[in-house]
């Protein structure tokens, strides 16, 4: 891993990751850097979470992603990470898991509408918004909010 510090303004090299992936996204909780699932070398899909930490050039396993995906949209809200859909190397997956990285559980959240992967995860005033991607159909042009204070079984969460 590279990294660049503005304050030498020149790049370093850091530890690797210890399981290559592509088709992921990165996160950061609490000064860590978190990357969940993504694609192997194989072409096959991971359920490893690994951490690193910045401050001490090191990487940690943690609990594993529920089910193995990449292409997941990835982001933070109030120090959870919610990872969105993705492919499990057959389908396309409507499921969100949510991660706890002081207590390293993963819940399982309301399933989205629709199954999507690669899309864009961004928080806005509190609540997510999911947008884009790719479903069986094709590209998806639709855009869904999600409200983690709503959260339940029967998916109203998203609106």
């Amino acid at each position: 891993m590279v990294v660049f510090s503005q304050e030498n303004a020149n790049w370093s090299e850091l530890k690797s990751k210890p399981t290559a992936v592509s088709e992921t996204q990165a996160v950061v909780i609490q000064e860590k850097i978190y990357l969940p699932g993504g694609r192997l070398a194989d072409g096959n899909p991971s359920n490893i979470l690994e951490v690193y930490d910045l401050q001490n050039d090191t990487w940690e396993r943690k609990q594993s992603l529920p089910k193995a995906l990449y292409g997941s949209a990835v982001v933070t809200l109030e120090g959870s990470m919610y990872v969105f859909g993705g492919w499990d190397g057959i389908e396309h997956s409507s499921s969100l898991y949510i991660y706890n990285a002081d207590s390293d559980e993963w819940t399982t959240g309301a399933e989205m509408a629709s199954p999507r992967s690669f899309a864009a995860a961004s928080v806005v005033e509190g609540h997510i918004q999911l947008t884009g991607g790719e479903n069986a159909d094709g590209p998806v042009d639709s855009v869904l909010l999600y409200y983690p204070g709503r959260d339940t079984p029967d998916g109203i969460a998203y609106g």
